[in-house]
């Protein structure tokens, strides 16, 4: 794929996950849109997986990722028993939970 269509596509794919996340968490922030393959440039897979990355005892970050682990929506920090009224929301949008490692933007 040409860089500028996977940037587009890419980026069509965080803004719904961005609004998705942001509908649970009350706040979310965009993330990674392109990945570098092999082939060429990519944009971010399509799926909507929760993960939670903690930042400290006592805080963590929800994101919304792909199936490869791409963070495409991030949350802010937030505490535990709040990401747990979070996790419960998501959860019941159909939103299963992503267990590897999360790749977040640098």
């Amino acid at each position: 794929m040409q860089y500028f269509e996977a940037t587009q596509v890419g980026k069509k794919r965080i803004d719904d996950a961005e609004k998705l996340l942001g509908k649970n968490a009350g706040f979310a922030r965009p993330a990674i849109f392109l990945k570098t393959t092999s082939k060429g440039f990519e944009p971010v897979g399509t799926e909507n997986l929760y993960a939670v990355v903690e930042i400290n005892p006592g805080t963590v970050m929800i994101a919304l990722v792909d199936g490869e682990g791409n963070a495409k929506a991030m949350s802010s920090y937030i505490g535990k028993i709040r990401s747990q009224q979070v996790i419960r929301q998501i959860e019941l949008d159909g939103i299963e939970r992503y267990e590897g490692k999360v790749n977040l933007p640098v």
